[in-house]
């Protein structure tokens, strides 16, 4: 164990209070004078069961350790070789520390507000260990956090572990990237590409690393056994399968069996030497970082996948890009990032947790919460919104009624709902961009067949489109657009090359099909496609289903902004089954819960002690679907689930005899005769029959297994008889296609849908896999309980149950993606109207717009909110006085009779009462109205000035942005005030707080204020920088806390 030799000051040391729980006894310590407790496991486990309470978190751990070549080389390289490895490893995990402590350790207020605050640091130790519980070399550093911090307030908080999360896998990403330079330039290794934030050293080879990886392998394959994937299912097979620490083992023993099994494997002394000092790849050159920052900004960085980035984001893309850079520099390359035109930020309405209260009592925003996104994409989305709402500034194409009519006449199996799609479809008061939401089989496809009829008939061209080659087919094939028009629905990426090349015949309709599966660059290019001739967009999808790789979300926005105006299909027309569709219903309502149970109480969820007992269950249904002629492939979540059930389908097969002649082995995958495949590479060389050619998607048989040749002859299901190439087979471009995820099911209609549900699932994933079946639908699952190490963890008798309770867990989580409009609706206008405004700009316009509405009527909200709770409150106790009147004058039995001096005084007292509250409701009532016509006026006011109004708005979002920015370069290049007065950023925490503070008031003050040296500022400036003066005195001389010697193995 060490001490964090972190930048912020320690706050206390750990004690400990240890308790025993070994076999079937409890063990209190002994204690001086006390005797020593022993109680039963079993009275043990009562107890707790009846005061059982709600789960604290004492605190945090966060694991660092390098990549497995790097912990080789430490274990087989020289003494100083080792040495060097070790230093560089801690010097990582301190800079890890120090990020964590500048960016992500606040806490929350203990006032009524709970906002976040500045903290003086984190109470925490790191224990330092040098292999695996198997016995191989790993350095690894676990860092742990007490969840309680001191804050700015001098008040002892938890620690807010949400931001602690978001900035867990961004400082692993950095501790890489410390790493790769202390190693590059102090022991000249080289490394291999960077890839989610690892690489391994050159010169160490695969098998070696594999060899010393056996606790990984322990892991997985738990994991495999447990049928569940998802992270917390990791930290379970991590706890479940680790053995017990081997303290007796001498470190000169393991030197030499690490060595031993090293050499076995051919990486002796020499190989080992050969990875240290190797002459650098090339010549050092000055990273450029503006090239650096305009890939970040494009279509291939940030936003490529999601539309906002937040800091951590920025750290990962950069700790990858950045090789061999410090972790200090990566630091500073992020902040130059976030605080130049490459990127906006974005100022949304409820942006409360993005404020920090800081040193001396201000609140600002800070740049290690808020989110941004790039002028690009805001440029790309404003415009697709635009085009949604205003059009193309052209007439929308449509179809001639009497060609609807007539279309409409000859297709009398359409429903209503559909006939209504059709003539909205067509219609030539239809958006430019229409969206049409669908459910599954509610007949979008069929319904959009007979709207191209319709245009074709009145001369208006469409072309059709979709993501994959395989949605494209099937738009084909329901709408004949190949026999209509001459050519055939293709790719999105097929379109918009062809599109580029030659351009839209004008009045063009494009119909994209799967539409929620198109990213907003895609769907952007085809709408500039279509605006440039005239023409209109027409997107059919389910925006429940699953959404695009690529940034996106554009459909489900559409959708939702259409309101009641929205073409929607939700006729369910392909569950034969009634409870079917009712449990369907439920589930897209969000009732996931409620539906997964309908199925369980109609047998339809099989469960299993394991997971190898449900893949086989699974498989054993699904062959017997076979034998009956089915040709459904089984539904899988992640890849590894589907692997897994394709090889024990195979083996089934193969057992049966299904499989038949010599195999064929390409890569890692064998094929034989009857093989179900699907390819997974669009290529239009190879070509069937009917002459349509291989789509990744293309599922069929194997026909025939030529060795000699290193072919296939495949009958695919819609393509034909095709025979596959060696090259095709050798870049892994044929799968075994017996279980498929739900992304290459989505689209699909099946027969029996056989899904296995697991803790990663989604609400997407889900509700693509239940609407496709159309007679029967199965959900396989795990049901068991993962035991906890006994020796290692606390409360070591409880165990994580798992079960169609996970499963339900799992599938309420959804996965769309949003735009940045969502975050910040406003963005787009904000950088179009002030982009490259400066402070002083924007404080003079804000002041302008501010002055233009300064005679508006007063705000009587407030009064008018007053007196409507005093006359409610009036009214209440009129109610009270009526009833007690009522009472006295009917001499109720509350009277004693006779008394008839105490019913005429109460009756006196209710009516005299009464009449005064009666009074001060009409005086109310007239004030109300008076405050009604107040607040009217100055609604008319605020009409009349609507202009400055919405501008003064986008203002002061503009101003917030860049004062945002300016904070984040004023640490950067501080104002020279700053370091005249204070000298240079101090290293401790608080102190180094107060500096910043102190340096962005001055930035912020200096580019709002440019001519003015004072101003303003004087008091609250003088305030910040004697809060930084009394931090660096009281912090001044104070050594960073050094790293102690490793204890112990």
């Amino acid at each position: 164990m060490r001490q964090l030799a972190g930048a912020g000051q320690r706050l206390g040391a750990l004690s400990t209070e240890t308790h025993y729980l070994r076999g079937e006894r409890m063990t209190l310590p002994r204690h001086r004078g006390q005797a020593t407790w022993v109680f039963p496991r079993h009275e043990v486990e009562r107890f707790e069961a009846e005061h059982r309470s709600m789960k604290a978190r004492p605190g945090y751990d966060l694991t660092l350790r390098p990549p497995k070549s790097v912990s080789v080389l430490w274990a087989l390289g020289t003494a100083e070789q080792r040495a060097a490895i070790r230093q560089a490893h801690a010097e990582a995990v301190d800079a890890v520390v120090d990020y964590m402590e500048r960016h992500a350790v606040f806490a929350r207020r203990g006032t009524g507000d709970r906002g976040r605050i500045e903290v003086d640091g984190v109470v925490g130790a790191a224990f330092d260990h040098r292999t695996s519980r198997a016995g191989d070399p790993l350095l690894h550093t676990h860092v742990v956090v007490a969840n309680l911090t001191r804050t700015a307030e001098d008040r002892w908080q938890a620690v807010d572990g949400r931001c602690l999360y978001n900035h867990a896998r961004p400082a692993g990403f950095l501790y890489q990237a410390q790493l790769r330079h202390l190693l590059t330039e102090r022991l000249g290794v080289q490394w291999e590409d960077v890839r989610n934030g690892w690489a391994e050293i050159t010169g160490v080879p695969r098998p070696v690393v594999r060899a010393f990886s056996k606790r990984r392998d322990e892991i997985e394959e738990m994991v495999a056994e447990s049928g569940y994937t998802s992270a917390r299912a990791h930290q379970i097979a991590t706890l479940a399968t680790r053995q017990a620490k081997q303290y007796g083992v001498a470190a000169d023993a393991l030197d030499a069996k690490w060595r031993d099994e090293a050499a076995a494997l051919g990486f002796g002394d020499e190989q080992v030497a050969a990875c240290f000092d190797r002459p650098p790849v090339q010549t050092a050159r000055p990273v450029d970082l503006d090239a650096e920052f305009s890939f970040l900004a494009g279509a291939e960085g940030l936003t490529r996948q999601a539309s906002t980035f937040g800091r951590g984001e920025v750290v990962e893309a950069l700790s990858e890009r950045l090789v061999a850079s410090s972790a200090t520099d990566v630091n500073r390359a992020v902040d130059v990032f976030l605080a130049s035109a490459h990127v906006q930020p974005l100022a949304p309405d409820r942006a409360v947790g993005e404020w920090v209260w800081r040193r001396g009592g201000d609140r600002t925003r800070s740049d290690d919460l808020a989110r941004y996104t790039t002028p690009q994409l805001l440029d790309l989305e404003h415009r697709l919104l635009a085009w949604s709402t205003d059009g193309f500034a052209t007439a929308t194409p449509g179809a001639h009624g009497t060609a609807v009519d007539a279309v409409l006449a000859n297709h009398d199996e359409l429903s209503v709902e559909q006939e209504a799609m059709v003539r909205a479809v067509c219609s030539p008061d239809a958006p430019a961009i229409q969206p049409v939401a669908g459910r599954p089989g509610a007949g979008k496809t069929y319904a959009m067949a007979a709207a191209v009829e319709a245009f074709a008939a009145s001369g208006v061209p469409i072309v059709g489109c979709a993501l994959s080659a395989t949605a494209a087919a099937e738009l084909e094939a329901a709408t004949q657009l190949g026999e209509h028009y001459g050519r055939e629905a293709s790719t999105v990426a097929r379109l918009l090359i062809d599109a580029g090349r030659h351009g839209l015949s004008p009045g063009t309709v494009v119909v994209v099909d799967e539409a929620s599966m198109v990213g907003t660059r895609d769907l952007t290019r085809l709408a500039e496609h279509a605006a440039s001739v005239g023409g209109a967009l027409k997107l059919i999808g389910d925006p429940d289903q699953h959404g695009p790789v690529e940034t996106g979300g554009v459909f489900r926005n559409m959708v939702a902004a259409q309101g009641d105006r929205l073409v929607e299909l939700v006729e369910n027309n392909r569950q034969i089954d009634e409870g079917d569709r009712t449990n369907i219903d439920a589930y897209r309502q969000g009732l996931v819960e409620s539906a997964l149970s309908r199925y369980d109480a109609a047998g339809r969820v099989v469960r299993s002690p394991n997971a190898a007992a449900s893949y086989d269950a699974m498989v054993a249904d699904w062959y017997d679907t076979v034998r009956q002629g089915g040709t459904d492939p089984m539904i899988a979540g992640p890849n590894r689930v589907r692997v897994a059930l394709n090889a024990r389908a195979r083996a089934r097969l193969a057992a049966d005899g299904e499989l038949t002649g010599p195999a064929l082995v390409a890569g890692d995958r064998e094929y034989r005769g009857g093989e179900w495949v699907v390819a997974r590479r669009n290529d239009r060389r190879l070509v069937g029959d009917n002459g349509a050619f291989v789509k990744n998607g293309s599922s069929g048989r194997v026909a025939a297994v030529d060795r000699e040749r290193h072919q296939l002859t495949v009958d695919f299901h819609k393509e034909g008889r095709i025979m596959i190439p060696r090259e095709y087979l050798d870049a892994g471009f044929v799968d075994h296609g017996y279980a498929r995820t739900t992304y290459g099911v989505q689209g699909a209609t099946l027969e029996r849908a056989l899904y296995h549900a697991g803790d990663e699932s989604s609400f997407e994933e889900g509700y693509v896999a239940l609407t496709r079946g159309r007679v029967d639908t199965r959900i396989y699952l795990v049901e068991g309980a993962s035991p906890v190490d006994d020796d290692n963890a606390h409360r070591a008798h409880d165990t994580d149950s798992t079960g169609l309770d996970t499963v339900s867990a799992a599938m309420e989580r959804r996965r769309t993606k949003a735009l940045a409009h969502d975050a910040d609706p406003h963005a787009d206008r904000v950088h179009a109207e002030f982009a490259g405004w400066d402070l002083a700009r924007l404080h003079g316009e804000r002041t302008r717009l501010e002055a233009a509405i300064a005679d508006a009527p007063p705000d009587p909200t407030d009064a008018l909110v007053a007196a409507g709770r005093r006359r409610d409150a009036l009214e209440t106790q009129r109610r009270t006085w009526t009833g007690q009147l009522a009472n006295a004058q009917r001499g109720g039995h509350s009277w004693r009779p006779g008394n008839r001096r105490t019913v005429d005084a109460t009756v006196t007292r209710a009516t005299r009462q009464l009449g005064h509250i009666e009074a001060s409701i009409g005086g109310l009532n007239a004030r109300i109205q008076t405050l009604r016509d107040q607040w009217q006026t100055r609604r008319s006011y605020f009409e009349s000035h609507a202009a400055e109004v919405d501008r003064l708005a986008l203002v002061r979002r503009a101003e917030q942005s860049r004062e945002l920015q300016v904070r984040t370069h004023a640490r950067i290049e501080p104002p020279e005030a700053v370091v005249a007065a204070l000298g240079a950023e101090p290293d401790a925490l608080t102190a180094r707080q107060a500096w910043h503070n102190a340096a962005e008031t001055r930035a912020v003050h200096d580019e709002r204020f440019p001519t003015d040296t004072n101003g303003d500022l004087d008091a609250h400036w003088s305030q910040r920088l004697a809060d930084a003066a009394i931090n660096t005195a009281q912090t001044a001389g104070r050594d960073r806390v050094p790293v102690d010697a490793e204890l112990g193995v």
